[in-house]
């Protein structure tokens, strides 16, 4: 369960009804990008509780300094508490300069 609980949207995490959207994935991917550039998951080695009472206290996963300054912008925005402050896959992937 730790595993998957660092690639969790707040809005999954803490969930209070309402519709996910695909912002919920958009953050998902952000951790998975971090993961793959900082070589260590989000919260890693943190446990299941202590993720969910970060993400409650509005902490977001650290973005290493040495990460390009483009893509810790994109992870950044990627990690916004508010959904709809999250960029839309579109924008995401044009950040990553990804043709789809």
């Amino acid at each position: 369960m730790e595993c998957v609980s660092v690639y969790r949207s707040p809005e999954t995490v803490c969930f209070q009804g309402g519709t996910l959207t695909a912002a919920a994935d958009i953050w998902s991917l952000a951790a998975t990008i971090l993961h793959v550039f900082a070589g260590a998951a989000p919260f890693s080695g943190v446990s299941v509780v202590r993720i969910i009472a970060s993400l409650k206290a509005l902490q977001t996963p650290s973005i290493p300094s040495a990460l390009p300054v483009g893509l810790h912008f994109l992870l950044y925005t990627c990690f916004q508490f508010t959904p709809a402050n999250r960029p839309d896959i579109a924008e995401t992937l044009r950040r990553l300069q990804v043709k789809h």
